[in-house]
């Protein structure tokens, strides 16, 4: 960009009095435009002379009964460059942060308990609100929606079981209150996710999304304070637009939810197989693939027939893993996988499988090998694309295994979680903020390892429209919009929501949708986009 100078030539007093009002507005004006050119501050820092002085920040304390503190005087309440922190445990604490970052034009970032890849809770001079702390779970029989409409009068809707879950619960310990009223509920893989937070708002798969569908397709509402400190409810009856980008379009953007409402359901049988394939002895590294392709060819078969779950090829040798089969008897499992089992045999594939029942948590063990990494590393480590009903198929095993060939050639870890198809596929004709390639989808599939571009160039044939799962996936994603979010149409609507609810781009995040309206530079600032 060509700089533009400007050089002032000051005239005597004699001179300045004869000169017009309107040479200086031009004069000013100019200057402002140069400073536009070059890029502002999009936010107030600690060195802005619009930032609040320690008595504003004393008083918002006392406001919240002291659960402010100054970073990083506490290093648990902080995160990764923050000015001031506040630990939550209220709707009430929130609003009044939200508030005062309203008031003041401040950088908000938000953390909650569980797991964020990606790095989205960190904020160079940010104030950093913290929700670990709002507990709670409460399994309702009989729930229906918790406000009025715009007449006044209650909406009827059908009494369904459902279950209440505050900002800083995990699936640990929302699981067991469901189970003891003989219902589950869809939740992550994992145990130590949290369960009303990314995970929900970026979609959710899990265990058992083929069987009743992704996490945010079974939200029946939400609790939010927005950016301007009001706290709402969003569902189909309250705030729609809002409920609908909450629903898949990503969190830390648009709201800091307090509580989620889920669906829950009847606990179904809980059979599945642990399964455990390798090459056979004396077979070759070609014959491993030909079976490998084989199998993730037989996944719209699998996963049409409720089959899914979460493997794991390690080292390019051996593949463990659980397969999840919700309603299913052992012996229907049984017949079914025997002629899959029986082919990769032949192919030259060692197979091992034991179905067994468990109840529903004890098939949330851990299992993925990205939780035990050292988070702020995992976002640029990782590589996903969510691969397509129409390229997994018997048809395809030359691309299948070709892809598989290039992955196992330069990284550890390959992680094919057969989490759609089912009920995912079938509620296409749902209405929410969720990437739509998921109901075209059958695999979300994750790797690990030092070349991610490289990972990404491998299954990018294979893709839905190189769309990849919001909460794992790598953090330097080129076309995020698309990858991340959709189609532009859809894009757009979700950023129509951004827009109406944080006008003042109070929440901003990355990858998150209205990211590029302001612009992190090396000084982790926030600058206005020119």
């Amino acid at each position: 960009m060509a700089q533009l100078h400007i050089k002032l030539k000051f005239a005597t007093m004699k001179e300045t009095s004869s000169l017009s009002l309107s040479v200086f507005v031009l004069l000013l004006t100019l200057i402002n435009s140069v400073a536009a050119v070059a890029g502002t501050a999009g936010k107030n820092y600690p060195d802005s002379p619009n930032y609040p002085n320690a008595t504003k920040w004393d008083e918002l304390s006392k406001s919240i009964g002291g659960r402010l503190v100054k970073c990083p005087a506490l290093a648990w309440a902080c995160s990764s460059g923050v000015a001031y922190a506040i630990t939550a445990e209220s709707a009430k604490d929130i609003q009044a942060g939200m508030k005062f970052a309203h008031e003041h034009n401040l950088r908000v970032s938000v953390v909650n308990t569980g797991h964020d890849f990606l790095g989205r809770n960190k904020g160079t001079g940010s104030l950093l609100i913290r929700t670990e702390k709002l507990k709670g779970v409460q399994w309702v029989p009989e729930w229906i929606p918790t406000v009025v409409n715009t007449t006044g009068t209650k909406m009827y809707v059908a009494p369904q079981p459902a279950v209440i879950i505050q900002a800083g619960m995990m699936w640990q310990e929302v699981i067991p209150e469901v189970i003891k009223h003989n219902h589950i509920v869809v939740s992550g893989a994992e145990k130590t996710v949290g369960a009303s937070g990314g995970w929900t708002m970026g979609g959710g798969h899990g265990a058992f999304s083929n069987k009743y569908g992704m996490g945010a397709d079974n939200v029946l509402e939400f609790t939010v304070v927005t950016p301007s400190g009001e706290t709402v409810i969003a569902n189909t009856n309250s705030h729609p637009d809002l409920f609908w980008a909450l629903r898949g379009g990503g969190g830390g953007t648009y709201g800091i939810v307090t509580s989620t409402v889920m669906k829950t359901y009847p606990k179904p049988s809980m059979y599945g197989i642990n399964l455990d394939i390798s090459a056979a002895a004396n077979s070759t590294r070609d014959q491993l693939l030909d079976a490998l392709a084989y199998y993730w060819a037989m996944t719209p078969n699998m996963t049409d027939w409720g089959l899914g779950g979460f493997p794991t090829v390690r080292y390019g040798s051996t593949y463990p893993g659980r397969l999840y089969a919700p309603g299913k008897t052992r012996s229907e499992i049984d017949a079914f996988w025997a002629p899959i089992a029986q082919k990769m045999i032949k192919l030259g594939a060692s197979v091992s499988t034991k179905t067994s029942e468990k109840e529903f948590d004890q098939w949330l063990e851990p299992i993925s090998p990205v939780v035990n990494l050292p988070l702020p590393f995992v976002g640029n480590m990782l590589a996903s694309r969510l691969l397509s009903r129409s390229k997994l198929n018997e048809a395809n095993i030359p691309a299948i295994r070709t892809m598989l060939d290039k992955l196992l050639s330069y990284t550890n870890m390959v992680l094919p979680y057969a989490v759609g198809g089912g009920q995912v596929a079938a509620n296409r004709d749902l209405d929410i903020g969720l990437n739509p390639a998921w109901r075209d989808a059958l695999m979300h599939l994750v790797v690990i390892g030092i070349d991610p571009k490289g990972a990404i160039e491998a299954m990018e044939p294979l893709s839905v429209d190189s769309a990849a799962y919001w909460g794992e996936a790598n953090v330097a994603e080129k076309g995020w919009k698309r990858t991340f979010f959709g189609p532009d149409a859809h894009y757009e609507k979700l950023l129509a929501v951004k827009r109406k609810y944080d006008p003042k781009n109070l929440l901003w995040c990355s990858p998150c949708v209205g990211m590029d309206m302001l612009e992190e530079r090396a000084d982790g600032k926030l600058y206005t986009v020119v």
